[in-house]
């Protein structure tokens, strides 16, 4: 009974290694395998995807994909051209795709064209661009503690396709000569939110930056750093 145990649960490890390769390998159709932010903005993105069946073993011979983007109205934004049949993943930008917007939602497929003159639509993926850096960033109603420490108010412009959206706001306030010295790291929640109220802070000179994060749209760029001091003692 054990030595039957033990093979069966051989055989389950080596289902469980080789299951997932086999899976991202083959496709009735031409597949979306990833999608990957290409930087630290928020609109580029690198589509990977895997060939048919039909392709990889030579039942049908490609002559070129076609990466067909699609607004969430299933409009579509662009139909680029992959030549190179050994490729299979592309960056899509503003340069190729210039109605690509940053905190949106987005179809992609490819498109298997044949040198005979057929063709097979791929399979769609989606796709999400990040929010966008947030700007204006500014430390206002700075008070003293009772402690000595001080309470500051961090507001900044926020983006118009932003409000609305439940999302979380990151900040974080270093010393200002020394990044790796944090003071702190926190953030605020919400809809239609431009502001969070730090309290606890040395009373000396910081400087704090913040970013818009959003769990299925994925992390905005930092903000630039803004410096700030204590209030004037009365």
């Amino acid at each position: 009974m054990k030595s039957t145990q033990i093979l069966l649960s051989s055989l389950l490890g080596v289902l469980s290694v080789v299951t997932p390769s086999v899976a991202t390998q083959y496709s009735q159709a031409s597949n979306i395998d990833s999608t990957e932010p290409a930087s630290s903005k928020p609109v580029p993105t690198t589509v990977t995807w895997i060939a048919s069946e039909q392709a990889e073993d030579g039942t049908m011979t490609l002559d070129h994909f076609v990466v067909v983007v699609m607004d969430d109205t299933d409009a579509e934004l662009a139909a680029l051209t992959v030549t190179d049949t050994s490729q299979r993943s592309i960056t899509l930008t503003k340069t190729n795709v210039p109605d690509l917007k940053v905190y949106s939602a987005y179809t992609v497929r490819v498109d298997e064209y044949y040198t005979d003159d057929t063709s097979s639509e791929g399979f769609d993926g989606t796709f999400y661009t990040r929010p966008p850096k947030l700007k204006k960033v500014r430390v206002t109603d700075k008070t003293f503690e009772d402690d000595g420490d001080m309470t500051v108010t961090v507001k900044w412009r926020q983006p118009v396709n932003l409000r609305d959206s439940y999302i979380y706001y990151d900040y974080k306030v270093v010393y200002p000569n020394d990044n790796s010295r944090l003071v702190a790291d926190d953030y605020n929640w919400g809809s239609d939110v431009n502001s969070a109220t730090i309290a606890d802070l040395p009373a000396r000179s910081l400087k704090v930056k913040v970013r818009a994060r959003d769990d299925q749209y994925g992390t905005g760029q930092w903000s630039a750093w803004k410096k700030f001091n204590a209030p004037a003692a009365e």
